[in-house]
Formats: structure tokens, sequence, C-alpha cells
């Protein structure tokens, strides 16, 4: 994948909702007719998603990747100025980043990599103490940083793209009919039904957020007058089931991937490589000589390793007879 042109799609997309904004405390209950879009969501998501999806992919941030551009400098170059720009780092660094990206990359290797023993600077919420003080890294932990922030990345965007998804295909099933919607005033009270037309839209974003929909205006957000939205119980469960039935056929289609040990595999590349088969059996020592050879190490195989490959590699026949008394 891609993830720098999916992280620049994501972020510009004034269409996808990256976050939510309703407490759980705060929503409303289901009835046995209508249920709770998020909790819709989450239904439809654990249908659609199976394991992958976590939970957390509403609230997911998307981390900025630490800059290339640094140069190992003294401590002390690395000290705020006094003067009242404290966000810049000294002016003999040129070009350096702010200080609160060095505040993050430092903040990922205290949490992350506890092994470099860098001093922990940050309180229960992770800003950093009032005090504020040089900091300072070596090349490798700025390469460290950058990597893990590179995993994080990779690791939200995915979680982004299966939030987008859902989105996307909520909003399809309620135009296409798969799902009816309806609004309820959020102090109590009936149901109205969402027009499926009032889905047709692009501005949909607020609604995964909010979970809410002007029964009179449904393409804005306004102060007052915002209802909550309801999904209809019985074509959620009929497509949840329908759901989790092509996830399913689909785990049948791509079974899981066999596990193969450094050996087994190793074994398949050296018969490979050789071209061993019935017609062709090689004597075990040729075949040994080349299972040592073509080893990816680092650590060397023991002749008697290499042995043990040797004998499973070679074909039966080349065997028969070995043993049988001589005439």
């Amino acid at each position: 994948m891609q993830y720098s042109n999916l992280a620049d799609e994501l972020l510009k997309s004034p269409v996808i909702s990256r976050s939510v904004d309703i407490a759980p405390a705060r929503y409303p209950d289901d009835t046995a007719e209508f249920v709770f879009m998020k909790r819709a969501l989450d239904e439809l998501a654990k249908a659609k998603f199976g394991e992958k999806w976590g939970g957390e992919e509403p609230f997911a941030q998307l981390p900025e990747p630490l800059p290339d551009a640094f140069k190992p400098t003294p401590v002390n170059a690395l000290m705020p100025r006094t003067s009242s720009n404290d966000d810049c780092i000294a002016a003999e660094w040129i070009d350096t980043p702010a200080r609160s990206i060095l505040e993050r990359a430092d903040l990922v290797l205290a949490i992350h990599r506890p092994d470099l023993q860098r001093p922990w600077r940050y309180n229960a919420l992770f800003n950093m103490s009032a005090e504020r003080r040089p900091i300072s890294f070596t090349l490798l932990e700025w390469k460290i940083a950058q990597a893990i922030i590179v995993d994080e990345r990779e690791t939200s965007l995915e979680k982004l793209r299966r939030w987008w998804d859902l989105q996307k295909a909520f909003v399809q099933c309620c135009v296409s009919g798969d799902l009816n919607t309806a609004l309820r005033d959020v102090r109590g009270g009936a149901y109205l039904t969402v027009p499926a037309e009032n889905w047709i839209t692009e501005a949909y974003s607020s609604r995964f957020t909010t979970f809410t929909m002007h029964p009179e205006f449904p393409f804005e957000m306004r102060a007052t007058g915002m209802q909550w939205i309801f999904v209809e119980k019985r074509l959620l469960d009929k497509l949840v089931a329908k759901l989790t039935r092509i996830a399913e056929s689909s785990c049948d289609r791509h079974p899981a991937k066999i596990y193969k040990s450094e050996a087994q595999r190793h074994m398949e590349f050296v018969s490979g490589k050789l071209g061993i088969s019935g017609d062709r059996p090689l004597n075990k020592e040729e075949v040994k000589q080349h299972i040592i050879d073509l080893w990816p190490g680092p650590d060397r195989l023991s002749e008697a390793e290499a042995g043990y490959m040797a004998t499973f590699i070679r074909p039966r026949s080349a065997k028969a007879g070995k043993n049988q008394p001589k005439s």
C-alpha cells in the first residue's frame, strides 16, 4: 500500500470523519425496533472486518513523520532560547525542527525504548513538565524515533482506512435501501424516517462524529434542532448476517498460511535450486554441501544439521538398497 498517498487522501478529504465527538455515556438507549447509529456501526464493523476491527478506529490519529534534516550537535546547541519565542531551537542549529517535534521524538523513545535510558520529562498526560530542559539525540536515536513513528503512522492509516470504508459502506446501504435510518429528538419521542435521498451527499462527515441530523435541514449542522440517528434493527440484523457470511466464505477461500520453519523453507529452496527428483538423485554429500553453502545464516549449520536436511530432501529411491547386505 502507498501509505503516503493514502495519508494525503485521508487528510485532504472533507468527507471522511476521523474522530467521534460523543462520549459513550451520552449514547441514547436502543429499542426493539431501532439501534443507535454508533452501536449499529460497531455491529457492522465486526461483521465486515472481523478480528481486524479493534474499536479504536474512529479515534485513530495520524502522527506526522519526523523530518530527516537532523544534524548531530552538542547538547547545549539544543537549548531553547530564553527570549519570548521559547519554541525555537538555538539559532546555531540551522533549519532545525521546532522544539515540539523534538519533544515528540523524545516521548516516543521514552515510551517505546526504555533500554535507551533517556530521562523521563513528562507528566501523567504526557505533557512536558514546566521545567524545559535541553533535548539532545544521537543520530541513531533520531533514526529509531523516526522508525517508531513510521510504524505508528502505518498502523493508524490502516485503522483510518477501515473507518473510512465503514462510513462509505454505511452511506451506500442507506441510499440503496439495505438500511433504513430514523431520527429521534435528543430528549425522546417518536421516530421520524429519514428518506434515502438525504444520504445522497458528500457532506456526511459530521454524521459520523455526532450521530445526529437535522430533520428539516439534513445537509447542515445547526446549533439547535439536531436529532439522534437510529438504524432499523430488522434490516441491520439482515445486513450483519450477510456480511458475516461473506467474511466467512472469504476465509474459506483464503486459508491461513501454514507456518514453515526456516529449515523447512531452506530445504524447499535447495531442492528447487538443485532440481532434485527421482530422475536426478544427487548423492547425499553433494546435497549436504549445497545446504551448507546456501544457508542464509547468520549462524553456520553444523554437519549433523545439514545431514538431517539432506536425508529428508533426497528421494527415497536414491536411498534404496543402502543398508542391504553386499552380495
